[in-house]
């Protein structure tokens, strides 16, 4: 019986096999180059992106990249606590 490969999704970082997951690209920067005429002074800059194939379980894909739950959820205590330790100044 064959075996089937198996990746990690690069949003939620679980291990599952590449059926459950999809290939996504997605576009980096990669550096810079800067130009200067020949008195030495500075005339441009130019950006370089590349793009990179990453793996993504089908849950994350379906998800549209939005806020998790978890993220949610941090945003509100972190406001409780703020509110909280505010009150106390």
């Amino acid at each position: 019986m064959a075996k089937i490969a198996r990746s990690t999704c690069t949003e939620c970082h679980r291990i599952l096999p590449r059926t459950q997951m999809r290939q996504v690209e997605k576009s980096y920067h990669s550096g810079n180059s800067w130009g200067f005429n020949k008195k030495g002074q500075f005339t441009s800059v130019r950006a370089y992106t590349r793009k990179r194939k990453h793996w993504v379980c089908d849950d994350c894909y379906n998800s549209g990249g939005g806020l998790s739950w978890g993220g949610v959820l941090f945003v509100i205590v972190a406001m409780i606590l703020g509110v909280a330790l505010l009150g106390h100044l």
